[in-house]
């Protein structure tokens, strides 16, 4: 079989030709503000999700401010001055906090308002998390508070716990909105 210089030529050509081929050149595309650690194949249905599981997250949160304020008024009533004021302080922080939490908590949206309308939906999950945030910040008002009077007055150590758990399920409530916690500590100025 007898092979023409031609063909070997043109084979040798293209082989050369196929490495040759353009590089392909990467543009770094900066990832979008989103909740999501990638973007949900139905939005509808993620959203959804995220508003039933804050819904229930934050009713959870409600009982256990509300087991910490409950907790507040009985030992408001075994103190007396300065001690009774800065105990009334907290029991006025958790009704503060268990208030927005009870309106954050209130039945979400369904799946069928979120796709008649899914901007206000997310709206509303924004709005639930920024309550959370402001209730989260009077918990930790009233914690500091109780830590403060740990010092002066003996007992306060349920009070301390329950305050405590209450604000770890505000934090998670807040998280399975999709949100994050937005503590006091985080906004004060560095000294």
């Amino acid at each position: 079989m007898k092979v023409s210089a031609a063909f070997l030529t043109a084979l040798c050509f293209m082989v050369l030709g196929a490495g040759c081929q353009k590089k392909q050149e990467f543009v770094y595309n900066a990832p979008q503000e989103t909740s999501y650690s990638r973007e949900p194949d139905n939005p509808d249905a993620a959203l959804e999700e995220q508003l039933r599981s804050g819904s229930v997250q934050m009713a959870a949160a409600s009982d256990s401010i509300q087991a910490a304020l409950d907790e507040a008024k009985r030992v408001v009533k075994k103190l007396s001055g300065d001690a009774k004021e800065s105990a009334q302080d907290v029991v006025d922080f958790l009704d503060s906090a268990g208030e927005g939490v009870a309106d954050a908590a209130a039945e979400p949206p369904d799946g069928a308002a979120i796709k008649k309308d899914f901007s206000a939906a997310d709206d509303e999950r924004k709005k639930r998390i920024a309550t959370g945030n402001d209730a989260y910040k009077d918990m930790e008002e009233a914690l500091g508070t109780v830590t403060d009077m740990k010092g002066q007055v003996d007992g306060l150590s349920s009070l301390e716990k329950l305050v405590t758990l209450a604000i770890d399920d505000l934090g998670d409530a807040i998280e399975a909105y999709g949100g994050k916690v937005e503590s006091e500590a985080d906004s004060e100025p560095s000294k």
